[in-house]
């Protein structure tokens, strides 16, 4: 946590989640909503659930134009939403289904040793500085 109480992910602690008894790979996950017109990047996270073990939460990045349509008021930015968990649903099982949600964001944070972004992201001054090239 720093000083302004952000947190940052850096990496995965595991490549796969549980979701009642079910492995999910977040990546399968992700490939999936690239493939969504509203979609510029994303990232799969598991969040606790007492019933299922864990859902998959999307943080998404809306293309330029969805952005645009998402800051005229909070009904566009849920009909995106809602869009983008139909798009999941309409292609993959139940269990692998965005029952934790989809948060829009402004940017995905990441790291040179992000596993999920590590073919699009370049290190940058201070990760070549650390070592973490």
């Amino acid at each position: 946590m720093s000083a302004t109480n952000e947190i940052f992910v850096i990496d995965r602690l595991k490549e796969l989640m549980k979701v009642k008894g079910f492995q999910v790979a977040p990546a399968e996950l992700e490939g999936c909503l690239l493939s969504h017109p509203d979609v510029l990047d994303c990232c799969i996270v598991g969040i606790p659930d007492d019933c299922s073990g864990e859902l998959p939460l999307a943080y998404v990045v809306l293309t330029p134009d969805a952005e645009k349509r998402a800051i005229y008021g909070l009904e566009a930015a849920y009909q995106i939403k809602r869009s983008i968990s139909k798009h999941v649903a309409d292609r993959k099982v139940s269990y692998k289904q965005l029952k934790g949600g989809v948060e829009i964001v402004r940017e995905i944070p990441c790291g040179a040793c992000c596993v999920t972004k590590q073919k699009s992201c370049t290190p940058n001054k201070e990760d070549v500085e650390l070592g973490y090239e």
